[in-house]
């Protein structure tokens, strides 16, 4: 089975059950769990019927169903005075089953096998005496409904693969082959996970409620929950609202269901999805908080379940949480110092520099020297603070701001602190965000544009301040135009002398804002951004002369002087990487290339480089007359599958963003050119343009052409606009020029 699909990340959550491992008899339990999920009364696994309309479809989901159940004791007395243990255990059991009806090979190829891991523990020593240790344990299960109604169960003892990888051949994990499963079988299985957790919690949890790739006819969900644990959840984008009983026993008890699924083909290929803002989904979190293992902050909410928490409660977590990372500044200090030591001589150099240019550098340098990979320490929370502390030191008058990205989060719908990215806004109107090699002071991330951030004046003492009597403003961050986030393309073509099959291309390219970053992080070398921000900086050492300046740091400088010399060489490889992705084909042949920037400071932000290089595929013969497939010279374009076409969910689109092309063609000796007409096209509506123009100058055709993207959210059932503008494109893009012999 392809698990990739069934268990990604964000939306099919892994499915989990626990016990506590004293004793575990994995075999014993095993038989319990599997014997009791067969066992459920559930109607929907009893219907194996499909509408007319679904029995053509490779696979059909029957039914799926979600059972959570999670409870929590406190730490003891003796543990807590004994060993200074002040850690709860969490018992968390988590099943999900499904029901799939197999009607043809390729579905019969995927659900025919699936991996997994019987169990892992992991923990830490809390002293002499005891350590405390979290285990998780997997139990999968499955059973083969015949066309006849008749069940067997697969025994998964003799049917699991141990796969071993390593030195030891230690095993990594099973795989389970269901060889018995036949077309027109029913595959019933689940995959249930247990969790008994003293220093970790379980990470944040989605109930979909939406179908990839086959249709679904029934989802539905039963959460049981202890006395000992806070729990708040979410119902977004059509999801059921969860009905709300309690047990015998006190617990409370969460269900819905649904039977009318949204089905999506293709998910993971279909571009500028936001999930959180599309897919029907049950978000819920489960805190320890009447364990002291964790932090807790002071508006945290108190033991039992809350529904829809405000928006304000989560700006207040998010607050109290990002001051906690004040206590993670400690070992990290040093960058901070070294920030300063930057700003210092920059300042020396301009003593009149004003507030507004000085944010800026602060927010480079300290960018630069965020070279980090501890990520306890190193992350957006802690380069806030310290950006922060740089700003107090140097009297930058700034704000703390909290903004959700357009691929999170509705601002109006965040559930837990993690849904919101830090920033800072100085000076009034200047904003800086967490590090990124290649972010411009001042730079606004694309998945933030046009997002609402809540700001605050930052205090750190919340102990003498009510939590609620902050006082919180809001601004929206502007959106950037198709200028700001420009691909400009010069290209002089002329046909090789030595082959006409061939065509030599000299290219200037230049990527402006948004663009850039998806070229920046493969293209440039980490040698060339150093000794660039260097520059800008006014730091007169490189990089590996500071490590040799320094004793305990001078064998790691040859090592680093190595990998640049090694990565130096490889260049050209990235070189032809770039060429490929603008053509589709590798070149023939690069004979030069350089950078007259590299877009990684504020008096340089545009990437721009040249290249001459030679190409196949683009000439064929037709008699005596060559044909020019000129069109492709603009650069590959999207061309949208039938499922992308089809699509049933909004697009957000980063930026408002255009490319430009200018195409000068050297119009080969002994040749004229014949019809360019089919070349001067115009096409736009609201959401996207695209426009060209063709004209014979000088012996030489220049072709002009611009496709823009006019907006960065499309409604799904507009979507058919915006398809019809790349549909035009890669008309254009298929265009041809007949270069006619002339006849002496």
């Amino acid at each position: 089975m392809n698990i990739k699909k069934y268990y990604l990340l964000l939306f099919f959550s892994t499915i989990v059950i626990l016990l506590p491992a004293q004793s575990y008899d994995y075999r014993q339990r095993a038989a319990q769990v599997r014997a009791q999920v067969w066992a459920w009364e559930n109607p929907e696994f009893k219907n194996y019927a499909i509408p007319d309309e679904m029995k053509n479809e490779s696979a059909v989901i029957l039914a799926r169903h979600r059972q959570i159940e999670a409870s929590a004791n406190k730490s003891t007395w003796g543990k807590q005075f004994f060993y200074g243990n002040s850690a709860g255990e969490l018992f968390y059991t988590d099943i999900d089953r499904r029901m799939i009806l197999i009607n043809d090979k390729n579905a019969l190829a995927e659900f025919s096998e699936f991996s997994f891991k019987e169990e892992k523990d992991f923990g830490i020593s809390t002293s002499y005496y005891s350590s405390i240790v979290n285990y998780i344990y997997v139990i999968p299960g499955a059973r083969i409904i015949k066309p006849d109604g008749s069940v067997k169960e697969i025994d998964v003892s003799k049917s699991s693969v141990a796969i071993t990888e390593g030195r030891n051949d230690r095993e990594s994990y099973k795989k389970l082959a269901i060889p018995e499963l036949q077309i027109n079988d029913i595959l019933d299985f689940f995959i249930c996970e247990i969790y008994q957790l003293e220093t970790y919690n379980i990470p944040e949890q989605f109930i979909p409620f939406y179908s990839f790739d086959y249709p679904a006819l029934h989802n539905s969900c039963s959460l049981t929950f202890g006395k000992n644990l806070t729990i708040e959840y979410r119902s977004i984008n059509g999801a059921p609202q969860l009905s709300r009983t309690t047990d015998s026993n006190g617990n409370t008890v969460l269900a819905a269901e649904l039977s009318h699924i949204m089905r999506i083909n293709d998910y993971e290929n279909i571009r500028w999805q936001s999930p959180l803002r599309d897919l029907p989904l049950i978000r819920f979190v489960l805190l320890q908080n009447a364990s002291k293992a964790f932090y807790k902050p002071p508006s945290a909410r108190p033991l039992g379940v809350h529904e829809n928490v405000p928006y304000q409660s989560i700006i207040e977590d998010t607050k109290h949480y990002l001051n906690f990372y004040q206590s993670r500044l400690y070992p990290i200090g040093h960058i901070s110092q070294k920030a300063r030591n930057i700003v210092y001589y920059y300042k020396k150099s301009e003593p009149s520099i004003s507030k507004e240019k000085l944010a800026n550098i602060i927010y480079s340098a300290l960018n630069f020297e965020w070279r980090g990979d501890a990520p306890a320490y190193f992350n957006s929370q802690t380069f806030i603070l310290i950006l922060k502390n740089l700003f107090v030191f140097y009297e930058i008058p700034f704000k703390i701001g909290f903004i959700t990205s357009k691929y999170s989060a509705r601002k109006d719908e965040v559930l837990i602190y993690d849904d919101f990215f830090y920033m800072i806004v100085a000076n009034s109107n200047q904003y800086f965000f967490p590090p990124y090699r290649y972010r411009i002071p001042g730079e606004i991330p694309a998945n933030l544009q046009g997002e609402t951030v809540t700001t605050t004046n930052y205090q750190e003492d919340y102990t003498i301040t009510p939590v609620n009597g902050f006082k919180y403003d809001a601004v929206t961050l502007p959106e950037t135009s198709t200028g700001e986030n420009n691909n400009i393309m010069h290209l002089q073509v002329s046909f090789n002398p030595m082959d006409m099959q061939k065509i030599d291309i000299k290219r200037h390219a230049m990527w402006i804002g948004d663009v850039r970053n998806f070229v920046q992080p493969w293209l440039l070398l980490y040698e060339d951004w150093d000794n660039e921000l260097r520059r800008f900086l006014k730091i007169e050492k490189s990089y590996v002369e500071e490590l040799y300046q320094k004793r305990k740091t001078r064998d790691l400088a040859s090592q680093v002087e190595s990998n640049f010399e090694k990565s130096r060489k490889k260049f050209p490889e990235k070189i032809e990487t770039e060429i490929k992705q603008y053509h589709g084909i590798t070149p023939d042949a690069v004979k030069d290339y350089s950078f007259s920037s590299l877009g990684v400071t504020m008096e340089n932000p545009q990437l721009e480089y040249e290249i001459t290089y030679t190409m196949n595929d683009f000439v064929r013969y037709a008699g005596k007359n060559i044909i020019l497939d000129a069109g492709k010279l603009i650069g590959q374009q999207w061309n949208p599958t039938e499922n992308e076409r089809n699509r049933n969910i909004d697009a957000y689109i980063p930026t408002r963003r255009s490319f430009e092309s200018e195409i000068v063609i050297q119009i080969p000796d002994n040749y004229q050119v014949g019809n360019i007409e089919h070349l001067n096209v115009s096409f736009s509506n609201e959401y996207a343009t695209f426009e060209a123009t063709c004209t014979i100058e000088n012996n030489t055709i220049v072709i002009n052409t611009k496709k823009a993207y006019l907006q960065t959210f499309i409604h799904k059932d507009e979507w058919y606009k915006f398809i019809e503008i790349l549909d035009k494109t890669n008309t254009f893009y298929s265009s041809a020029i007949i270069f006619q012999k002339k006849y002496e």
